[in-house]
């Protein structure tokens, strides 16, 4: 459900949901110490939200692709698909 990748030098951002218990609140995660602590960097998705993938671009910025939607419809994490830059 989630995606890592190496953003160099020792960093490494992880995607997934800030709940443990549900799919709500997708948010980027960054560790500066090769992934023995984590901090949250951004949410991206406040509410219903599912598989995701990480991307780093030629351009130097990261890509995120991932499924959501809205709170209270059946399945709502999977209403739709968006691109995220940062």
């Amino acid at each position: 459900m989630g995606s890592v990748i190496s953003a160099g030098k020792g960093s490494l951002l992880y995607s997934g949901p800030a709940s443990s218990v549900s799919r709500t609140n997708l948010t980027i995660f960054q560790s500066k110490d090769a992934g023995k602590s984590w901090s949250v960097d951004r949410v991206i998705h406040v509410g219903p939200s599912g598989y995701s993938d990480l991307a780093m671009l030629s351009s130097g910025e990261v890509g995120i692709l991932y499924e959501n939607g809205v709170k209270g419809h059946i399945n709502s994490f999977a209403e739709r698909i968006s691109l995220s830059l940062f």
